[in-house]
């Protein structure tokens, strides 16, 4: 399992590359649901590329630990 942020989702997305992302990096791809909402941003300015990002990597949600965790 590997969490991406959005920085590196974006880079990759930009220049239609999240297969290296793939070649570099097995498991599942996942994002955090606030990592999901500051892309959904791009989305929403029209930008076209972010659909193959949220095709590629899962939204996963902290449980109630974690969030006491991080917090």
């Amino acid at each position: 399992m590997i969490v991406f942020d959005a920085d590196i989702l974006s880079c990759f997305g930009k220049i239609q590359k999240l297969n290296l992302l793939g070649d570099v990096f097995k498991g599942r791809f996942l994002m955090s649901q606030s990592v999901y909402n500051e892309l959904q941003k791009v989305k929403n300015l029209g930008f076209g590329w972010i659909d193959d990002v949220f095709k590629s990597v899962d939204i996963v949600s902290l449980a109630e630990e974690e969030i006491g965790e991080y917090k």
